[in-house]
């Protein structure tokens, strides 16, 4: 049988334990917990060729809390190899390019989509995560509930939604997993999207049964399958897709599919450009962080050439911060230097390292063409070394 998801670590007893382990005061933890829906600020993203949708995050005290649960109890989890993306895994990645291998030089190939499934998971289940998996007295899952749900379901953008979402069939899902497994079809599940294969060419009742057994364990959490995204392919069809969360599969090597690399090389040509007109815009050190993301991926499909010559082609264009940028940054980190000595900052506010290292980081860019930056820098790292090195402070 497939292996399921188990928690090796004895359960936390109460919610004075659970305080201790997050380092937080047990009074403050329960307030955290009963204010969660105020901690939330909300907007609109529109990933690459997908509608818009509604994203919220975390406001920096109740993020911290998130973060502490995500070291201290999700990443304990041992996650079975079938669930992949957001799980922290030392010896295999479980992103979308490990997902792709799992489907390679298949015959068969079926593509799900769990329709809008993060707003669509409800706190009861996200507690029985709680109460069944990690066997938490009632106490203590009620509470890490109210600290990882937004008004009863789970929030896009939450900092432990993605391994909620990992760990919300638990107890049935390997029970699908060992039942395909039996009859040749390989599932895995990156969140919302689940891949199910075969060797052999399925024929229509195998294919409809796979299908079925999917619906029906999403089906057990009020979540249904969006039929418009689905996609049931043969190798031998050769008009076929054949991707898997982004991956071409259809041979024995992981390949990035054409029309993804000509968007990259669009994309680092755009930079150029943006570089002539002003390189030292929010908007370009946003749009060259995002290519030079995307041209990281080229590298791990093997396109060892292209993304040699896109990296080459981003280091001539590198953005910079100018004149006022940096008067503003040292204007900030000075402002931090005195308050320290004055005794005005808040040491134990989780906002204030993401602001040093933020500074910090700031600093690097502003160390390519201004040598103000290693006076700064050293002022960062001789007053706030504490929250630089250590991320749980």
């Amino acid at each position: 049988m497939a292996d399921k998801p188990y928690y090796p670590l004895p359960p936390i007893g109460s919610v004075s334990v659970l305080a201790a382990m997050l380092k937080i005061n047990e009074k403050q933890l329960i307030h955290i917990a009963n204010n969660a829906s105020n901690s939330y600020t909300s907007f609109e993203i529109t990933p690459e060729g997908k509608k818009p949708r509604d994203v919220v995050e975390p406001k920096e005290q109740l993020k911290y809390v998130q973060k502490k649960i995500n070291a201290m109890i999700f990443s304990e989890v041992k996650y079975p190899i079938y669930l992949m993306g957001g799980i922290s895994d030392k010896v295999q990645s479980r992103d979308y390019i490990n997902n792709g291998k799992l489907h390679l030089n298949k015959n068969t190939l079926i593509n799900l989509d769990i329709e809008n499934f993060f707003p669509n998971i409800k706190h009861v289940y996200v507690k029985k995560i709680f109460t069944h998996l990690f066997k938490f007295p009632e106490s203590v899952s009620e509470i890490l509930t109210k600290l990882t749900t937004l008004n009863g379901r789970l929030p896009q953008g939450g900092c432990s939604s993605t391994y909620i979402a990992n760990l919300l069939f638990f107890n049935y899902e390997y029970h699908i997993v060992s039942q395909l497994r039996n009859k040749g079809i390989t599932y895995s599940r990156l969140l919302d999207d689940i891949t199910l294969s075969s060797n052999k060419k399925l024929n229509k009742e195998d294919k409809t049964h796979a299908i079925s057994a999917v619906d029906g364990l999403i089906k057990r959490f009020e979540l249904s399958i969006n039929t418009s995204k689905t996609r049931i392919e043969h190798k031998d069809d050769l008009s076929a897709q054949y991707e898997v969360t982004g991956s071409w599969v259809r041979f024995g090597e992981l390949k990035f599919p054409g029309k993804a690399r000509k968007k990259i090389r669009s994309a680092v040509k755009k930079c150029e450009l943006m570089y002539q007109e002003n390189c030292y815009s929010a908007e370009y050190h946003s749009q060259w962080n995002r290519t030079s993301g995307r041209v990281a991926q080229l590298k791990r499909f093997g396109h060892h050439k292209q993304e040699r010559e896109f990296r080459t082609r981003l280091g001539k264009i590198l953005p910079l911060y100018d004149e006022q940028q940096a008067i503003t940054l040292r204007t900030k980190v000075y402002q931090l230097v005195k308050k320290r000595k004055l005794n005005k900052l808040r040491l134990d506010n989780p906002g204030l390292r993401k602001q040093i290292l933020t500074l910090y980081h700031q600093l690097g860019i502003l160390a390519r063409n201004n040598t103000s930056s290693k006076i700064l820098k050293n002022e960062l790292r001789e007053n706030f070394s504490f929250l630089i090195n250590n991320p749980y402070y």
